[in-house]
């Protein structure tokens, strides 16, 4: 008996305002919603939800249609403070998402830990935007 393989989601590192224009012009053009997940080293609430809401098989699968981006702000550097400027955002764990047509989806916003099951059905009521 083969054990199934565990699918880990792969993120598309983002560093400016720049370059996540440039990820959500490429969304736009295949119609696939954009999650952009801003983490940082020193943030708790992040690494809980990368041990404990992203690896979770609801959050993989409801996941699946989206293109998902990473803006690691660890060193709040000039790009970083840009980008959660650009969000209204004063820091990690922020998680901003945009609809197949690439509009920002400004009430779907998510601010700290948010447990798999609930995340999951969040991002499945996105998807069907």
């Amino acid at each position: 008996v083969v054990a199934a393989t565990e699918r880990e989601l792969e993120f598309r590192e983002i560093e400016t305002v720049a370059a996540l224009d440039a990820a959500l012009q490429e969304a736009r053009t295949a119609g696939q919603p954009v999650m952009l997940d801003f983490t940082a080293e020193w943030c708790i609430s992040c690494k809980e939800m990368e041990e404990y809401t992203f690896p979770d098989p609801g959050v993989v699968a409801a996941l699946e249609p989206v293109m998902l981006l990473r803006a690691d702000v660890t060193t709040n550097d000039d790009d970083d403070k840009a980008l959660l400027k650009y969000f209204n955002s004063y820091g990690p764990p922020t998680i901003a998402f945009y609809d197949s047509a690439g509009r920002a989806q400004d009430s779907f916003k998510l601010v700290g830990f948010v447990p798999a099951d609930e995340f999951a059905a969040h991002v499945e009521r996105l998807v069907t935007l």
